[in-house]
């Protein structure tokens, strides 16, 4: 009688094969008033594990007439996550996720389709924030837009005479913005940066979604002007600098408190598509004057020719400190007063919108307004 021994490798080949043969059906829809889900119409299956995507999988099926599926036979090895997806009219769309494991043999799935347009005059933006983080010399801008698709088809974009191809949302910057960076709802691979602006070329379904990027602007002066295009009709924008001593002066622009903080608030309503709007931002630190520095270490030098050691040592102790660096980034978001204040904004629309119970909203506000006004008394007066 023969002895199997089990070896490390013929174990391995056991803990992967499949331990269920699981059924996920669902359906599709067209979400767009009037249109169906085609015939004959091709689904597949993808499957994603704790690291990802598992590109060696892929299973696929027909939808029926009604817009019913059926995936037959799904193996799975102790628990994945299945998506159903479909790519219809150049837009990929993807179902509710499913997850079979040992118990859990089946599950179901929903999938909406949308028609294409190409037209953006369904869009519009709920609430755009601009903080601005002073430094000497420069300043950090972060805008956060939420634009709400209020229609019932997915804008593929049109074309664009300055960006060549398609682009279904444009994001003005600024002259002189410098070191753009994509934070969210915009990904590199699908957004073209030029010297006007974004060109966003995903499709953009309906609903709402939330869009952040920041940008430095150099800011030699004590005033910056800028001027800038309304992109979308505008609901709310408003403009929070992060420190109490620069002011916001616009057109149609109202100060008014951020709760809780010493920050101002500026903001305008119901803005039209195409509008200018002209922006004066005064009581920035302005550009170390680098000459001052020079002389003072000439006069240094001087007096240690002359070898007045005592008068030396005085004047080593009123020397210039060296000037205030550049602005770090948000390594870490949830430490910045920015961050806070941005969070304290989302929070108000998020209550507004009646996204969130009162007693929620009431008890998060506090715990924000408390940590903002402990970072406010942390900041030296050198940069307020």
């Amino acid at each position: 009688m023969k002895t199997f021994l089990l070896t490390p490798a013929f174990i391995l080949v056991l803990l992967n094969l499949p331990v269920v043969s699981g059924t996920i059906t669902g359906k599709i829809t067209n979400g767009t008033r009037g249109y169906s889900v085609p015939n004959r119409f091709a689904i597949r299956l993808t499957r994603y594990t704790h690291e990802g995507e598992d590109s060696q999988f892929e299973m696929e099926t027909s939808v029926q007439s009604n817009g019913e599926f059926i995936f037959r036979n799904v193996p799975d090895t102790l628990q994945m996550t299945y998506v159903p997806v479909v790519v219809y009219k150049g837009v990929k769309y993807k179902g509710t996720a499913v997850t079979l494991t040992r118990k859990v043999k089946q599950g179901s799935s929903t999938l909406t389709i949308y028609e294409p347009t190409h037209s953006d005059s369904l869009l519009q933006v709920v609430y755009h924030h601009i903080l601005i983080k002073p430094g000497k010399g420069k300043a950090l801008f972060q805008e956060i837009l939420v634009i709400e698709n209020m229609g019932d088809r997915a804008l593929i974009g049109s074309d664009s005479a300055q960006n060549g191809g398609l682009h279904s949302l444009f994001f003005p910057l600024p002259p002189g913005a410098t070191e753009v960076s994509l934070d969210k709802g915009l990904m590199s691979c699908c957004v073209k940066i030029t010297s006007d602006g974004l060109y966003d070329t995903m499709e953009f379904l309906p609903g709402r979604k939330e869009f952040v990027f920041s940008y430095r602007i150099d800011t030699p002066e004590k005033t910056l002007n800028l001027t800038r295009t309304i992109a979308l009709p505008t609901r709310l924008i408003d403009i929070i600098p992060i420190i109490p001593a620069v002011q916001v002066k616009g057109s149609g622009f109202n100060p008014a408190p951020l709760e809780g903080t010493q920050l101002i608030r500026y903001s305008r309503s119901d803005i039209p598509k195409s509008e200018k709007i002209t922006l004066s931002i005064v009581g920035l630190p302005g550009k170390p004057v680098q000459a001052r520095y020079w002389f003072l270490g000439g006069m240094a030098l001087l007096l240690l020719a002359a070898g007045g050691y005592v008068i030396l040592k005085s004047r080593r102790t009123l020397a210039p400190q060296k000037a205030h660096p550049e602005m770090e980034t948000d390594a870490k978001r949830n430490q910045n007063p920015e961050a806070l204040i941005r969070e304290i904004a989302l929070l108000d629309e998020a209550f507004e919108a009646n996204e969130i119970e009162e007693k929620e909203y009431r008890i998060r506000r506090e715990e924000l307004k408390e940590r903002l006004q402990y970072m406010e008394m942390s900041v030296p007066e050198s940069q307020q």
